[in-house]
């Protein structure tokens, strides 16, 4: 029995070849099931992740960073419980029934691949139990269970039964995205008891998904939590772990404590590796699913800061080739009202590069006013070489009487596009634009349509931006946005700034009171994000080669020349710019002499 007196331990045994006494070791069988089912080797942790299943209590719990391998691990490990107790009943429960089925197809393979399981397979005979989500093994006692079953934890469990049961990844962002659908998986754990038959053991596999994750909770109910970080922890979350973290990284780590920060898997997820997973997850988001600390500091749920916006007076037409950023003593700005975190500020740039350039494009967005006292609010965004410019950005209680001011806002910064939300009003609020800008400044009106959580999207749009540091903003519309905020008055009206909405924006479903000015920022935002991905240096090397270029064009024609690099009378262009650039007379190719 799974739980009994040996536990997981097995003894050698005088009757069995030493090839079988080696597969009582979980990580023996794991090595050769990789190698055979084409997966190469195991990594060390998951090795250490096997050891912990099998030596670990009878309520357990694995908790790895995302791409770890832990549901490999526990799929391939079925099959050896069964190897050695083949009337032992396996359940698995995953977060949804696609998931559930991807792991009975994984777990039925490896019967039907791995040598030493392979006389466990569901024979062909119709007298087995066999589908796609459950089956037999070869052998096994007549049950009303099978020995393998694939379950979703949102469907219905209750009446199946097994000796061990496996949740894997059961809190997913559909499963945990509000208090009300955690409530409801919270209440579907409580089934766990009742399934499992006495003697049996739980296996949990899961990766947090939100600070308040159901996985917290476990440890009061008798689980006990290893957990393997995809980075060796500094000190401060190294006491935030505590006895959880996996003993293995505790102990490299005091054995070398210049591994602070570094990969602790850095074959498969190297630097590089969870750099990028850093850029996509965002700072919240990787500390939950590649950290596993759910205990979250402000600058970890906030990402937003103000000192990562570059604060200058932004010119309606005109900006410079580059702007740098700047965060020292020097830079920061004591005569705009600030209202973010505490510590927060305002800096201006170090200094701007290059000439004053036309923009190269510009909108204006425009979130709708909802019910009550929601704002409609807009703001005008630019871009040149790569950067993002915001020269001004306003704000109506009036809803829809506001419109004319959104009209004027656009024509006194000559915008391109105007854009909006496509899933606001079903097209009327689109209509009213379109009527409001036909007197005052005819454009292009496009309707976005969002499907994803509007405060993670906002967040996935400024984030990156702004700790790129490349949005520019003006000034006066930072002093614009205090003062409108105050004019709604009351204890609330520091809600309404956009300053207070930006630092205050965290990954979590109406944690903000007001959020209309944050969202027009972030939408227009969006529609430069891809253009912003470009180097600014890039833009500043192509200018240059450009005015190089111009300089050549003239020199040819002030000797005679045709400006072409293909003309064979044509003058090297190389040697042509390095004159230009103070190298020197270039030199006629003398022409060969014939006979």
């Amino acid at each position: 029995m799974i739980g009994d007196e040996l536990g997981w331990l097995f003894p050698p045994s005088a009757d069995c070849p030493p090839h079988v006494n080696r597969l009582r070791d979980l990580r023996n069988y794991l090595h050769l099931a990789f190698r055979e089912l084409g997966f190469g080797l195991p990594t060390a942790r998951q090795y250490e992740a096997a050891h912990w299943l099998q030596h670990g209590p009878p309520l357990l719990m694995v908790q790895g960073f995302r791409g770890m391998g832990k549901s490999l691990v526990c799929c391939i490990a079925i099959p050896w419980v069964h190897l050695w107790w083949r009337d032992k009943r396996a359940i698995v429960l995953s977060a949804a029934d696609p998931r559930a089925l991807a792991n009975a197809q994984l777990i039925r393979r490896a019967y039907e691949e791995v040598s030493v399981v392979r006389h466990l397979a569901p024979p062909p005979e119709k007298l087995h139990r066999d589908s796609a989500h459950a089956f037999d093994v070869n052998g096994a006692s007549p049950a009303t269970d099978t020995s393998v079953r694939a379950l979703g934890i949102t469907g219905q469990i209750t009446g199946f039964h097994g000796d061990l049961l496996v949740p894997d990844d059961i809190e997913v962002p559909k499963t945990s995205e509000s208090p009300s659908a955690r409530m409801k998986l919270r209440a579907q754990t409580t089934e766990f008891g009742p399934i499992l038959n006495p003697g049996g053991r739980i296996w949990v596999l899961g990766t947090p998904q939100c600070e308040d994750t159901l996985y917290r909770a476990f440890p009061e109910r008798g689980y006990t939590i290893r957990k393997w970080p995809s980075e060796y922890p500094d000190r401060a979350r190294l006491q935030s772990y505590g006895a959880e973290l996996a003993p293995s990284i505790r102990a490299e780590l005091e054995a070398d404590p210049d591994l602070e920060g570094e990969p602790t898997e850095p074959v498969r997820h190297g630097r590089a590796v969870l750099d990028h997973a850093r850029r996509q997850f965002l700072l919240a988001g990787y500390t939950l699913q590649y950290l596993l600390d759910t205990t979250l500091t402000d600058s970890e749920r906030f990402p937003l800061r103000l000192r990562d916006l570059i604060v200058m007076d932004v010119n309606t037409e005109l900006a410079p080739e580059q702007v740098v950023w700047g965060s020292g003593p020097e830079q920061m700005i004591a005569d705009i009202p600030c209202l973010g975190r505490d510590g927060d500020v305002f800096c201006r740039p170090i200094k701007t590069v290059g000439e004053w350039l036309p923009y190269t494009g510009s909108v204006i967005a425009v979130d709708p006013a909802g019910r009550g006292r929601d704002e409609l609010s807009w703001t005008v965004v630019k871009i040149l070489n790569g950067q993002l410019f915001v020269p001004d950005w306003g704000a109506e209680l009036d809803g829809f009487e506001g419109l004319p001011r959104v009209a004027e806002a656009a024509a006194r910064h000559q915008v391109n596009t105007l854009l909006t939300e496509s899933n606001f009003g079903g097209g009327a609020f689109t209509k009213l634009l379109q009527d409001a800008l036909r007197d005052v400044h005819p454009c292009k009106v496009e309707e976005i349509t969002h499907t994803t959580r509007k405060e993670r999207r906002i967040l996935r749009t400024l984030e990156p931006i702004m700790m790129a540091h490349k949005l520019v903003v003006s000034a006066d519309a930072l002093r614009k946005d205090y003062e409108l905020a105050q004019k709604r008055g009351g204890d609330t009206w520091i809600y309404y700034s956009l300053a207070y909405q930006l630092t205050r924006l965290a990954d979590q479903p109406q944690c903000l009171p007001h959020d209309d000015r944050v969202d027009s920022l972030a939408i227009g935002v969006d529609y430069f994000a891809t253009r912003v991905e470009a180097n600014t240096e890039r833009f500043l090397e192509r200018r240059r080669k450009d005015a190089e270029d111009q300089e050549w064009a003239r020199f040819c024609r002030s000797v005679g020349q045709k400006p072409g690099r293909t003309e064979p009378n044509c003058l090297n262009q190389n040697r042509a710019r390095g004159f230009l650039r103070g190298g020197g007379m270039p030199r006629r190719k003398p022409k060969p002499r014939i006979g």
